[in-house]
């Protein structure tokens, strides 16, 4: 990828500041503008996964998701164990987004957690449609 001009720099990082701005409109609006980036961001979105905020891991987390790159699936998958359970549900519609093929036996597991108050399993079964698999959260399959 050629390299980004300053200026390019600069307005993703106004916008990756203000990801952790407590007004949520705030947010929100920075995280639907560094959508418009895209793969632009990567470099300086993967800068923040280790934010001690964990409204802008989760933000990170589906932006990373929405690229599309294969290569952030091990990066996208160590947060579907986040403390966060915003995140943790952020990270596993991620992995539907990325289209990752690796990511289907994890999805398929996540989809029969019953007990998370994150409703993975909901989200699971969201990405697996990514996939063309049908599956509902409460279904236990051995097929594949």
């Amino acid at each position: 990828m050629k390299a980004l001009s300053p200026d390019t720099r600069r307005r993703i990082a106004w916008h990756l500041v203000n990801l952790a701005s407590d007004d949520n409109a705030t947010a929100t609006q920075a995280e639907l503008r560094l959508l418009r980036f895209g793969k632009k961001a990567i470099r300086q979105l993967l800068e923040l996964v280790a934010s001690e905020n964990p409204c802008v891991r989760f933000r990170v987390v589906y932006l990373l998701g929405k690229t599309g790159e294969q290569e952030l699936f091990p990066m996208v998958a160590s947060f579907i164990h986040d403390p966060d359970a915003h995140v943790r549900y952020d990270a596993v519609m991620s992995l539907g987004y990325l289209g990752d093929p690796r990511a289907i036996p994890l999805l398929e597991e996540l989809a029969t957690q019953s007990d998370d108050p994150a409703c993975v399993a909901s989200a699971a079964c969201m990405s697996l449609v990514q996939f063309g698999i049908d599956r509902s959260p409460d279904e236990n399959h051995t097929d594949v």
